[in-house]
């Protein structure tokens, strides 16, 4: 592995058969449940793939790592990664739940996840409240095409006054993907692999010698008729 990644620290596809097969093979021994140097080959190989949340997911299932604070500092970052706020809050409160060790780093990890999703909310926030002048000023301004008459506020929709309509509460999104995420929902057989994983209607690239492509005759141009060639028979008689 350390000679994979010093002679080919840019190349993915070298190391990730050997983080499938390493990881595999000892995914049925009781000794590596635990161990921090296996899970962090796992969290090697979830960078590297995909859907990384599936790889956290199973490895839930199979209870490998799940002591460890760096299980749940991984798992989390993939979901943030992701735009899944509410889920890597979660992720970090069952990693706390649980007392993964060590405890109070990954305690500091999670103060820092909401610090970043509290500036993710402000920076929406402003966003919100530049767009609100334009949205009003349009409204407004189709309302005076109309008529000559300066808009009440009644014209405006209150939502863009900061009021729901019909005096009702917005509902608050709740991403339910990972609720009761410390409730196993069956342990996963088998992980499969990078290549098992892909979507079935993906071609790989086949060599283009010896195949034919289709075509429909239907709209086939019809072939032009072959230029007669001249011959000058009057001459030809003359000589």
């Amino acid at each position: 592995m350390a000679f994979i990644t010093q002679h080919h620290p840019s190349s993915p596809s070298h190391l990730l058969p050997v983080l499938e097969n390493t990881t595999r093979k000892f995914i049925d021994d009781a000794r590596f449940q635990q161990d921090l140097r296996y899970l962090k080959l796992w969290a090697q190989y979830a960078r590297l793939v995909e859907r990384s949340d599936d790889v956290w997911s199973f490895l839930n299932s199979r209870e490998v790592g799940t002591g460890h604070a760096l299980f749940y500092e991984e798992w989390a970052l993939a979901a943030e990664s992701k735009g899944k706020i509410t889920g890597a809050d979660e992720i970090f409160r069952l990693g706390i739940n649980r007392k993964a060790q060590p405890l109070k780093r990954l305690q500091t990890s999670y103060q820092s996840h909401k610090n970043r999703a509290a500036g993710i909310e402000e920076e929406q926030a402003s966003q919100q409240t530049a767009e609100r002048p334009a949205q009003v000023a349009r409204v407004a301004l189709a309302t005076r095409s109309g008529s000559q008459s300066q808009p009440s506020s009644s014209s405006v929709p209150k939502t863009l006054l900061g009021q729901p309509l019909n005096g009702a509460k917005l509902d608050v999104f709740s991403d339910q993907a990972r609720a009761g995420l410390d409730q196993r929902e069956g342990e996963w057989q088998d992980m499969g692999t990078r290549e098992g994983n892909r979507k079935e209607n993906f071609l790989e690239a086949m060599p283009w010698k010896g195949e034919v492509m289709k075509q429909d005759k239907s709209k086939m141009t019809p072939r032009a008729p072959k230029m007669s060639v001249f011959s000058d028979t009057v001459s030809r008689a003359s000589d």
